[in-house]
């Protein structure tokens, strides 16, 4: 069996087992709004969406970084070409 088969396998007997113990209804209370589900789906859900925000967050701070590069680029000296001729 290949490594990634082995790690899949692992993580979906680990996915199993935190589910069964985790399979109690939780109730999130937010503002006027009220929601009853299994805790480890709220804690997937919540994983995911703080997953997502890191995602974003990377994305633009890399973005901006770019930018300025290429800002500090511009105000100095361009480079010189290389000619592969």
């Amino acid at each position: 069996m290949s490594k990634s088969a082995i790690i899949s396998i692992i993580a979906a007997v680990l996915l199993v087992v935190f589910a069964v113990q985790n399979s109690e209804v939780a109730t999130l209370k937010l503002l006027f709004w009220e929601i009853q589900m299994s805790l480890a789906l709220m804690l997937l859900f919540l994983f995911i969406l703080g997953a997502g925000f890191g995602y974003f967050f990377h994305i633009s701070i890399s973005r901006s970084k770019k930018k300025k590069a290429q800002i500090k680029l511009q105000e100095g000296e361009e480079p010189e070409s290389i000619n592969l001729s």
